[in-house]
């Protein structure tokens, strides 16, 4: 049963009859579902569409539409969020689009499918998130009239000068972020995640915060979203773990290489031989013969490959590059680099850059 429309009353009133009521410390989504559509009513949509001219037009030369920062994005806030309108229709609920910010699609009851890339079907229910990338292509398709769905908007440059920064390591969330920036054939669509109590409890949190704006709701709203991340991490760890034990004596060359590509910043040979139960000896033939390179050649070609990628396409530090494939210093990566594709990493991304090809 969907909820009536708000009365004719401003944000702020909703937010008083709120604590007099005494509300706060449980979670009511069609409460902040009719906060998020006041403010819209009373702000602008946030994930601004262009004006339905432009939009129409930019359909019918693409077939697909552009969304850009909402107000709020574009006033530096951190996080905005926006409600999926179930049977929506027209020119935006017809045609895929894409963003400028990451968006983390939250689904308290109900489900929504998106269909990425006109091909792929994503079920998202009260079990998953999806996390996407702001240049996948999708179309949000939302049918049951009683579902209950937030976007959190996440904007670009927040993950990419504070985000990174915190959640800095070894975990695929991190990953995500970094390859959605700066990478090329890395960049995933879209991450579809678990859920446990944790997490339900942070993206509840975020939302109350965005929508009550108490002192310091900014600050909440970043501390909620890096326990959030954490989370999802920890969780994409555990489930790691268990595959790799079904992996473990398997014996198959395509899981060693697979884990070698997942960990190729830290792997050494001694790690893998232990992980897959052999000896340092033997699987180094084994790699030797199966590959026709040695284990370290196949660890540098993924790193340099990397390397490559964020000397073209991003503007990270040659110092820092170094640091996220592997390398503890820098003088020992700027020669190995230039032994590998001919000159050092600051020529490499000058020519790249002049539009020069040099591969590695």
């Amino acid at each position: 049963m969907t909820s009536q429309a708000l009365p004719a009353q401003s944000f702020s009133c909703i937010i008083n009859e709120n604590h007099q009521k005494g509300g706060g410390s449980m979670f009511d989504p069609l409460y902040y579902q009719e906060l998020v559509q006041q403010r819209i009513m009373e702000g602008g949509r946030p994930g601004r569409e262009n004006p339905r001219e432009q939009l129409l037009e930019e359909i019918k030369r693409t077939g697909e539409y552009h969304i850009h920062d909402s107000a709020r994005l574009e006033r530096r806030l951190p996080i905005d969020i926006n409600i999926h309108q179930p049977g929506a229709t027209g020119p935006h609920a017809e045609n895929p689009h894409y963003h400028d910010f990451f968006e983390l699609l939250y689904v308290y009851r109900g489900s929504v499918v998106n269909v990425v890339h006109r091909q792929e079907r994503v079920t998202v229910d009260s079990k998953h998130v999806l996390l996407m990338n702001p240049n996948s292509r999708h179309l949000p398709l939302c049918d049951e009239l009683d579902t209950i769905a937030f976007n959190i908007m996440l904007r670009r440059s927040f993950i990419e000068e504070t985000v990174l920064n915190l959640i800095g390591g070894n975990n695929f969330v991190y990953h995500f972020f970094l390859h959605s920036i700066y990478g090329e054939n890395e960049m995933r669509d879209y991450l579809f995640l678990p859920v446990n109590d944790e997490i339900v409890g942070h993206i509840h949190s975020i939302i109350r915060e965005h929508c009550e704006e108490k002192p310091f709701y900014e600050q909440m709203l970043v501390s909620n979203l890096i326990l959030l991340l954490g989370e999802f991490a920890r969780i994409q760890k555990q489930e790691t773990d268990l595959e790799s034990e079904r992996l473990v004596g398997s014996g198959k060359l395509t899981d060693m290489l697979r884990y070698i590509q997942l960990h190729y910043a830290t792997v050494t040979l001694q790690s893998v031989a232990e992980h897959f139960s052999y000896s340092d000896a033997y699987l180094s033939r084994l790699i030797k013969k199966e590959t026709g390179k040695s284990f370290s050649e196949i660890v540098s070609g993924i790193r340099f490959h990397t390397a490559c990628n964020y000397l073209k396409h991003s503007t990270l530090t040659i110092e820092k590059i170094s640091d996220i494939v592997g390398y503890q210093n820098v003088g020992n990566f700027f020669r190995a680099f230039k032994k590998n594709c001919g000159v050092s990493p600051s020529d490499y991304r000058k020519q790249n850059q002049a539009g020069a090809s040099v591969s590695p």
